[in-house]
């Protein structure tokens, strides 16, 4: 929105969500030279049902839509709705079942190479390191 934003968070592992609610506000303070950034506060609602957080995640990616801003929730360039509608990755990362998905694929990757390594070790045929490995002469 132009004059505000929503999230739909989970409480951070480390802190509190106010902390991270100040942070973010002094981020966007720091940016803005054209107009003060004053919003004192920000409002919360605790979600318990994955029901009700679909319900707000909705809201929020209709409410473009809604203040005739585009005509569609895709449309609006700061929304995770592409993300939710077929996992396009947006600016922020977003917690899915594709980001999900990625992070496996990615730590699978790098424990086949770890394997790879092993492997060779196991079968006599060291892998040298980074540092040991020889670089051609340009003649």
């Amino acid at each position: 929105m132009p004059e505000h934003v929503h999230l739909l968070v989970s409480e951070p592992a480390r802190g509190n969500l106010s902390g991270v609610m100040q942070a973010l506000k002094l981020s966007v303070a720091r940016r803005m030279q054209a107009r003060p950034f004053r919003q004192h506060r920000f409002y919360d609602f605790n979600v318990f049902t994955e029901e009700k957080r679909v319900e707000k995640r909705r809201y929020i990616h209709r409410n473009p839509v809604l203040r005739h801003l585009v005509q569609h929730p895709r449309e609006w360039t700061g929304s995770s709705y592409r993300h939710w509608a077929n996992g396009e990755k947006g600016v922020v990362e977003i917690e899915s079942a594709w980001t999900y998905a990625e992070r496996q694929r990615s730590s699978a990757i790098v424990a086949s190479c770890r394997r790879t390594s092993r492997n060779a070790e196991m079968w006599g045929t060291r892998v040298p390191a980074p540092s040991e490995r020889r670089t051609r002469d340009k003649h």
